[in-house]
């Protein structure tokens, strides 16, 4: 099978709007270069709560309509059953929970309701039972764990994804945690029925997949679906599940893996209305083949623009794989769609890969060298700058750490569990008091949203794809943009559920913004369901969130 494409240099892949927005910020505000700004000033810094998990937080979800997540963590020993918890950050309490199941290492996305969904898990104890064949929901009403049903299989390491208001797919895993059999089929569960159906992978995606541990699926908007699986992809009809056409094969200079345990960290950029919500889909980071910890990790961005085109599949990819080089190493690191058009890259490892090292968890991990420069993204910036770098993080973020948009715009940042075994841990570091565990949780908070940024007054709870809504808003600046954004869901560097929408404002003026909502004619493009509404002003600062509902 051979590799195909050459790297050139990075399109725009984000909207005309906010590449002005961008050009107006050096032209109107700023008497530095862009290089002179960032040794001045960090693109971000990072601040320790008060509040600590009772988990480690390897599994995150955001409980909408609130400022709670859940966290769950593996059980250790028979006597440990407390693995989840519920953070509360607008009271600054952490409850915890025993679940029925052990949904450590399971796949995590949500019903049409809101409830995160969780979806296969880890071998668990006598008393948090086996959970690698089963789905359950919690509902975030009650704070209650329910069993929905059975998979066909058995699955560790498994995705799950929304591929229409009422249909997961779920794909990916193996009987046993780092072996066993490998699932041959994906299967698709249904919300309303609890039916569970088997559907055929795309041949390439399963060849490419191997163990296939925690692929990656993304919904586009046309209704397909991306399969991506370490080194090679497909997409398919998301509802009859039919090969439309396969991915490009990355460039011959980029031989790294991506999939664990060379875990990198794929997301969806931002969908926007100028062009017609074409995809781009990126992966930062990555391992080699056989990498150990001391193997020096990928510092590549790849990014792949599926543009809308009259070839058979609907498809066509221009010169395949755009490369960049982030100017830092990193593997099993973490990616946060922001709701301004920007990603942020963080956690993970300078070297190695992610996993236990041998022995189990006890003796640690197999990267080294954490990573702890955080990089903010900017797909619209010219090519050269489009990352720049955050403060750097006193807390290591390795295997089992994960991150969230919380409602507030920051990002909340938690997890790791072998933190305390890494060889080359900078010394500025603070260690967990628990060892290797880690419950303290940190906030991210953007530089761009210091200085004054919108605020919300009032919105609708329900809004209407295709209709037009109203948003009251207090602003000194012109309102440049919206966007919708799906509650976190996240795991072992996967976003599950992470999808950011960019809104069309059609005006926007005396505190009042009229707002077009995702239209009805691409129902894909943003499913029913709970999303967060952002307001964008100047320099690309965005508002706090307002949940809404979605109809």
């Amino acid at each position: 099978m051979g590799r195909h494409g050459v790297a050139a240099s990075l399109r725009s892949p984000l909207s005309s709007s906010l590449l002005l927005a961008w050009v107006m910020v050096l032209v109107l505000g700023l008497s530095a270069t862009p290089a002179q700004a960032q040794k001045r000033r960090p693109a971000g810094t990072y601040s320790e709560l008060a509040v600590r998990s009772t988990s480690t937080g390897a599994l995150m979800a955001a409980l909408p309509g609130t400022s709670q997540l859940l966290m769950i963590e593996r059980p250790r020993g028979q006597q440990h059953v407390l693995t989840a918890s519920v953070v509360d950050l607008a009271t600054g309490k952490a409850t915890a929970m025993q679940p029925p199941i052990d949904h450590f290492c399971g796949a995590i996305t949500f019903t049409e309701d809101g409830d995160p969904l969780l979806v296969g898990g880890h071998t668990g104890s006598k008393i948090v039972k086996d959970g690698r064949k089963v789905i359950s929901v919690f509902h975030r009403d009650t704070l209650t764990f329910e069993r929905l049903a059975t998979l066909t299989w058995n699955r560790w390491y498994p995705t799950a994804i929304r591929v229409s208001d009422r249909e997961v797919l779920i794909s990916g895993g193996t009987s046993k945690p780092d072996g066993g059999d490998i699932c041959p089929k994906a299967e698709v569960y249904n919300t309303d029925t609890s039916a569970v159906e088997l559907v055929t992978q795309p041949q390439l995606f399963t060849d490419a997949a191997a163990w296939n541990w925690f692929p990656f699926l993304a919904l586009l908007p046309k209704g397909h679906v991306i399969w991506w699986g370490d080194t090679a992809g497909s997409i398919t009809d998301g509802a009859t599940q039919k090969l439309i056409t396969d991915l490009p094969f990355f460039p011959d200079n980029s031989t790294q893996r991506t999939a664990y345990p060379y875990t990198g960290s794929p997301v969806l950029l931002p969908l926007t209305f100028e062009d017609n919500y074409e995809a781009r889909f990126c992966i930062f980071g990555g391992a080699e083949n056989g990498a150990k910890a001391a193997t020096p990790a990928s510092s590549q961005a790849l990014c792949l623009h599926l543009k809308h085109c009259n070839s058979p599949s609907g498809y066509c990819f221009g010169d395949g794989w755009q490369v960049e080089d982030m100017g830092l190493r990193r593997v099993m690191g973490d990616t946060v769609a922001l709701p301004n058009g920007k990603v942020l890259i963080l956690n993970g490892a300078q070297n190695g890969r992610a996993g236990y090292a041998n022995g189990g968890w006890k003796k640690g991990g197999d990267g080294s060298f954490p990573n702890t420069v955080s990089l903010l993204y900017d797909p619209i910036a010219p090519a050269g700058k489009r990352f720049k770098r955050l403060a750097e993080t006193p807390i290591v973020r390795m295997y089992h750490s994960t991150a969230c948009l919380h409602h507030t715009g920051d990002v909340l940042v938690a997890g790791c569990d072998v933190c305390a075994k890494y060889a080359g841990v900078a010394p500025k570091t603070t260690p967990s008091p628990d060892g290797l565990l880690e419950y303290r949780l940190q906030l991210v908070k953007l530089t761009e949203n210091a200085r004054e940024r919108p605020a919300i007054v009032t919105a609708p709870k329900i809004i209407t794809r295709g209709l037009t809504f109203i948003v009251d808003y207090e602003y000194s600046a012109d309102i440049i943009g919206a966007s919708l954004v799906t509650p976190c869901g996240v795991t072992h560097s996967i976003g599950m559920n992470q999808r950011v929408v960019m809104l069309k404002v059609i005006g926007a003026a005396n505190g009042r913004a009229f707002i077009q909502a995702p239209p009805a004619l691409l129902p894909a493009l943003a499913l029913r369901g709970h999303y967060l509404l952002f307001l964008l002003g100047k320099s690309r600062s965005y508002s706090e969130g307002v949940w809404l509902q979605l109809r």
